[in-house]
């Protein structure tokens, strides 16, 4: 029985053994196997004067397929001022994040669903060069990932060196050209110029127009529109409308009219209508006879 404990115990040891030496193989190879891809400025060089804008893009070659990455920038701003982000040509379109601090800039973007696996534009970054010389360094550090898993790419910042325009150098006065020999003499006398009827002209009438402003692409463009011809159709349709509805609430109005006024038509078989029962003689009515209240009538003398 202790025999047996012993091999049980050592099998075990064994294993546990085994197992700590793989969890440590596998810890150690899991950052070199993570790193993936390259997080980048571009240009990495860049000279301006001061004043001039400088444009950086943030750009990323995964080396696998993803759909978010980001970047923290940290630049010196007292040399760089920062004045917008331009997202034309991004592959990342959705903003998650935008976060601006004194000489600190983070973003995170994702894709509208399908994964970016080429080297591709995250955002370009706008600067104001604030210094006329020296340089100063754009850091950039970031990462990226599919879903939950990160790629931990590696990040390239960039540099910006700054130049004093140089000043620009005095166009010459040009010479003054002298009279060639046997050129006619320049009149010394102003020619009294001959009056002339000014030609009368006649303004053209021209209706009214609009212009129609158009945005696409950031790109504004103007169209003329003429409106005289839209609005008199417009007030040709309206008035046939008014005319066409209101003849015809006319027309039913006269003929609910008309039947009112109309006696009845009497059937065709119809029994005729029975006499009017004969008046009784004034002389054969009962005496005294009221004819109205209020009046008594008397009966006539017999002569």
């Amino acid at each position: 029985m202790n025999l047996l404990k012993q091999l049980r115990t050592r099998t075990l040891l064994r294993l546990f053994a085994v197992l700590a030496v793989a969890l440590i193989g596998l810890y150690t190879l899991l950052p070199t196997l993570a790193a993936t891809g390259r997080l980048y400025l571009t240009p990495a060089t860049i000279t301006v004067a001061k004043d001039a804008e400088v444009r950086v893009a943030l750009r990323i070659d995964p080396g696998t397929e993803i759909n978010g990455a980001g970047g923290e920038l940290t630049y010196d701003a007292g040399k760089l001022e920062l004045t917008g982000l331009d997202d034309t040509g991004t592959a990342f379109p959705n903003i998650e994040e935008t976060t601006v601090s004194s000489g600190k800039l983070t973003m995170i973007r994702t894709t509208d669903g399908p994964t970016v696996s080429t080297d591709s534009l995250i955002v370009t970054v706008l600067f104001r060069a604030l210094a006329s010389n020296g340089s100063t360094t754009i850091s950039l550090t970031g990462n990226a990932a599919h879903d939950t898993t990160y790629t931990d790419p590696t990040a390239e910042g960039a540099t910006v060196n700054f130049s004093s325009p140089s000043s620009p150098a005095p166009n010459p006065t040009p010479a003054k050209p002298s009279t060639p020999p046997g050129s006619p003499p320049s009149p010394t006398g102003n020619p009294t110029p001959t009056p002339q009827a000014p030609a009368e002209t006649i303004p053209e009438e021209t209706p009214p127009t609009t212009e129609e402003h158009t945005e696409h692409d950031g790109v504004i463009t103007i169209q003329e529109q003429r409106t005289e011809p839209k609005l008199l159709l417009l007030g040709i349709s309206i008035a046939l409308a008014v005319l066409i509805v209101g003849g015809s609430f006319a027309f039913i109005r006269y003929r609910r009219n008309k039947s009112m006024f109309v006696p009845p038509t009497p059937a065709l078989n119809s029994p005729p209508a029975a006499p009017p029962p004969p008046k009784t003689p004034i002389e054969n009515m009962p005496w005294p006879h009221t004819d109205e209240p209020g009046t008594v009538i008397k009966p006539p003398q017999k002569k």
